[in-house]
């Protein structure tokens, strides 16, 4: 049964802070500043209110921390505990994620980079850029502990450095999967449709989606109805998502 995985498998942990999985800490702020547009189209709205985020860019109203729509994503991928075609199940994830977001993202290749809670923000390789890849990380518990017991992954965003409300947004963030759980996943008679739905729950998260109390939408935290689609209230936060302000 998919719920009996994903109720337990989507949690939000709160590592690094309250309402962000992983915020970005110990760095001088630096203001955000225009990025250049890329050609992109902004899904239709819907009326649900289902959906709640990640961090909002001020203590009151709900005003989404964003990533910067006008920029790609960038995502490096360690496989090392990999399942037989995690490259189409990635890629399938992401597109729909970028379907219903209008966000662009750019697999830049895989690494060997161990996945971390406390990765760095900052880009090991500045001539690539100020900000380190979102990681992807196929992986198991002896590797992160936080996938251990019915735990099939953790996502999260990071916060850019900011002066002012208005400048926060996002430019890293990380998916830490259960490579062998999701594989085992893939087994099933619909084990393609649930183990896509592991990926795309925890990309919601990265790209600033946080739990709801919803039985309709893949971002319930318990998802005891093993829906495999976004619903309309997570389709109408990742739109929101998408249509942030420019800045990197």
């Amino acid at each position: 049964m998919l719920a009996a995985l994903v109720g337990a498998a989507y949690v939000d942990n709160g590592l690094l802070g309250h309402d962000s999985v992983l915020r970005a800490f110990g760095i001088n702020q630096l203001p955000g500043v225009p990025s250049p547009a890329l050609d992109r189209t902004i899904p239709p709205g819907s009326n649900s209110t289902h959906y709640a985020f990640m961090a909002t860019r001020r203590p009151v109203g709900n005003d989404p921390v964003t990533w910067s729509p006008c920029t790609p994503i960038h995502l490096v991928v360690n496989k090392a505990a990999a399942p037989a075609q995690a490259d189409r199940l990635l890629r399938e994830s992401l597109d729909r994620v970028s379907e219903l977001s209008g966000l662009t993202f750019v697999v830049d290749g895989e690494t060997d980079e161990t996945p971390s809670t406390t990765r760095s923000l900052l880009n090991p390789n500045p001539l690539k850029g100020r900000w380190a890849p979102a990681l992807v990380a196929w992986t198991t518990p002896d590797v992160v502990p936080a996938l251990a017991g019915n735990v099939a992954g953790i996502g999260g965003p990071r916060e850019a450095p900011y002066s002012y409300p208005d400048e926060r947004h996002y430019v890293s963030g990380l998916v830490y999967l259960r490579g062998p759980t999701i594989a085992d996943v893939l087994r099933r008679s619909n084990g393609w449709a649930q183990a896509r739905a592991i990926v795309m729950h925890e990309l919601g998260h990265m790209v600033g989606l946080a739990h709801v109390d919803s039985s309709a939408e893949l971002m319930d935290a318990h998802n005891d109805s093993g829906i495999t689609d976004f619903g309309p209230g997570d389709r109408e936060g990742l739109r929101r998502l998408g249509s942030g302000p420019c800045l990197r």
